[in-house]
């Protein structure tokens, strides 16, 4: 992203940024890495299970996510795109309503995973498209692994 001065900044929602970090393994999950898929939502599912994020929280984001995917794969390949991205474009505005009714950690934890879907949508394109899902799959089920006591 290119800021006002026409060097590459860093993907940002008001004065929040994703770490380069984050940013690099997002992309290489999009390049179709499943190995950092894995090793990265594992990380997000700990962090979020440790901050008191309940599952129906992420299940409500995966489900918008997997509807939005039912929808769209019905439709014509050269319509999908613009569609698919109207319909993620629209899931931010609920995302950050879900944010914005939380308190503490999980608000936290929340607004991060705010942050990182909004950087990974703008990562999708008609090729990459299902690695959206995966990516919210996963992490639905580690946090559900670790919210549970696994892995003690």
């Amino acid at each position: 992203m290119r800021d006002i001065r026409g060097s590459f900044s860093q993907p940002r929602q008001g004065n929040h940024i994703i770490s380069q970090t984050d940013s690099e393994k997002i992309k290489k999950i999009f390049e179709g890495d499943m190995k950092i898929l894995n090793e990265y939502c594992k990380e997000l599912g700990i962090e979020l299970a440790r901050k008191g994020v309940s599952n129906s929280h992420l299940r409500s984001i995966l489900d918008e996510i997997q509807e939005i995917f039912r929808k769209e794969f019905q439709e014509k390949p050269d319509e999908f795109k613009i569609r698919l991205m109207n319909r993620l474009e629209l899931l931010k505005p609920k995302l950050a309503y879900l944010v914005g009714k939380q308190k503490g950690g999980t608000k936290e934890a929340l607004g991060k995973l705010y942050l990182i879907l909004d950087f990974a949508i703008s990562k999708v394109s008609h090729n990459n498209s299902e690695y959206l899902k995966n990516f919210m799959e996963a992490i639905v089920a580690y946090h559900r692994y670790y919210e549970k006591g696994g892995g003690q």
